[in-house]
């Protein structure tokens, strides 16, 4: 499933969630929430939005519905 994340410079970015293995922030202090993509023989990467986990999996659950 995508999601319509928003980068630092609030453009959008949209990222393909079935591909994640993982989103955090790791300090409470973090403005932004890493998401690693990429799956096993592939290179990961990380992409930076601004959305915090919480809201993430919200939408997570409304896409699921």
């Amino acid at each position: 499933m995508w999601l319509e994340l928003h980068d630092f410079d609030g453009k959008i970015i949209y990222v393909n969630m079935n591909n994640a293995t993982d989103f955090r922030r790791w300090n409470p202090d973090d403005k932004l929430t890493q998401i690693a993509v990429g799956g096993f023989g592939e290179k990961g990467r990380i992409v930076q939005v601004t959305e915090d986990p919480a809201t993430i999996r919200s939408m997570i659950a409304d896409a699921r519905r």
